[in-house]
């Protein structure tokens, strides 16, 4: 059955749709080892980025999207660094039992490959081990993070298979590996609290607290702003106004006089963020809720809004510079309660690729007979991508094999990969299935035969009285 992945990592929500950038590189194919001898198969996939793991670069998954082998269980499979840094992904695993399908490495929690079963399709936690047979049980510290932090992401990755003894063979059809851009970290800057709000219960406007981003960056392409989030006690929280005001002086009212009497008799956390579905107009007393929309509007104290949809951060700061001086200010409009801001923080994250991913379609599986005398035949096929930016991009599609190629009798995997121009990848597989049609030729021939004194004839080594075979050697 066709399978279509798209390596979509994450989406930040503004104007537009933002994803993390994966990159997926496919390796070389070959025998495993070759013809039931124990021995060593490598398989090679060269990475052209440029920088380092746990700085740059993640590695999210190597899948095995189908290597055929007659007893998994002498197989050792392993991943090594262009550094030569070693990684057991799966040593000795599957008894008798035939084949990987669809089998993807993965740290994130998930089963350890020593608990599956053959042919291993789904996501497993690998072994670990830092030899190309040592032993892991998935339970050490010796995952992709670690034992290739700092390693160079560029240049020649190998897939090591160990056949430990002889007797069986296979074929690495298709396998890949994903490494995730990790690009910059989040910014979260705080601003100077406690601060009283006012003094001595009076009313008027607290001592601002400034929150000072060194960073560059501009709201909308390089960032959006993720939350603001201020920690309050107040023994009347519906005598607040609470606004945002940005480097470049533009201000927004995050909260007018809501929250009643009882609010933030006790500290409590007033989060605002684009994501929220929640009004702050709604909140009429006790503990508000996890988070809200910003109100809205906020030019000059006093404020006073009613309870609105809200209004997004990253839509009313469009294109203004983080760097500098994000300033939160209280005013307390009516005198007799007094209160606390104990905490006031802003929060960007960084905008990583900006895009959509194209879609790829293969075509179904294919079925074809073998050509004549021939133990095998030439395919040929299309698929199709589309790109929102780039528009159809089928042309640059890879193929491994590509059409074209001479396929053998029997199932072989195809993976079609395209990139767009943001850097976007995305992959699909299909099969193509040879079957040899041909009827044996039988070839026969008179002999003349002379008994022995019991009457019978015996044949001589290698001597037949008649045989037939196929084009693929098969004989009877």
């Amino acid at each position: 059955m066709k399978k279509i992945t798209l390596i979509l990592m994450a989406f930040i929500a503004s104007t537009c749709m933002w994803q993390i950038n994966a990159q997926t590189y496919s390796g070389a194919t070959g025998p495993v080892p070759t013809t039931g001898t124990s021995g060593t198969a490598q398989f090679i996939v060269n990475v052209p980025l440029t920088g380092t793991i746990g700085v740059d670069y993640e590695i999210d998954n190597l899948t095995i999207t189908n290597m055929t082998h007659t007893f998994d269980g002498d197989l050792d499979i392993s991943l090594i660094a262009p550094s030569g840094e070693i990684m057991l992904l799966a040593g000795g695993n599957g008894g008798s039992g035939d084949n990987y399908i669809g089998t993807v490495f993965n740290n994130n929690a998930n089963p350890c490959i020593e608990s599956g079963a053959v042919p291993f399709t789904g996501t497993w936690e690998p072994e670990g081990g830092l030899t190309v047979n040592a032993e892991g049980d998935c339970t050490t510290n010796q995952i992709f993070a670690t034992v290739f932090n700092g390693v160079n992401v560029n240049g020649n990755w190998i897939l090591n298979v160990l056949d430990n003894f002889s007797g069986d063979s296979g074929f690495m059809n298709a396998w890949e590996i994903t490494f995730n851009s990790l690009g910059p970290a989040p910014i979260t800057e705080c601003g100077n609290a406690p601060e009283a709000i006012p003094n001595a219960g009076t009313s008027g406007l607290m001592n601002p607290s400034v929150a000072t981003v060194a960073d560059p960056g501009t709201i909308g392409t390089n960032y959006t702003i993720s939350n603001v989030t201020a920690n309050i006690t107040h023994t009347f929280a519906g005598d607040l106004e609470i606004v945002i005001v940005s480097p470049g002086g533009t201000r927004l009212a995050l909260c007018t006089d809501n929250g009643g009497s009882t609010g933030t008799d006790v500290a409590a956390n007033l989060v605002f963020t684009d994501a929220s579905a929640n009004n702050i107009g709604g909140w009429d007393s006790g503990v508000p809720l996890a988070d809200y929309r910003a109100e809205g509007g906020g030019n000059t104290f006093p404020v006073s809004f009613g309870d609105g949809p809200g209004e997004d951060m990253n839509t009313v700061f469009a294109g203004q510079s983080i760097t500098g001086n994000w300033t939160l200010e209280i005013n307390d409009d009516a005198g007799g309660d007094t209160g606390t801001l104990n905490s006031y923080c802003i929060t960007f994250d960084p905008i990583l690729v900006i895009g959509n991913p194209p879609v790829i379609s293969c075509p179904a599986n294919i079925t074809a007979s073998n050509a004549a005398g021939q133990c095998g035949a030439v395919v040929n096929f299309a698929g199709t991508a589309i790109d929102v930016e780039d528009g159809n991009i089928s042309g640059d599609i890879i193929s491994t094999p590509p059409s074209g190629s001479f396929f053998p009798v029997g199932t072989t995997t195809v993976t079609m990969e395209v990139t767009d121009s943001d850097g976007n990848t995305v992959s699909c597989d299909f099969d193509v299935t040879i079957e040899d049609n041909e009827d044996p030729v039988i070839a026969c021939q008179d002999i003349t035969v002379e008994l022995d004194a019991n009457g019978d004839y015996n044949l001589t080594p290698g001597e037949v009285l008649a045989s037939s075979s196929d084009n693929c050697g098969i004989a009877s």
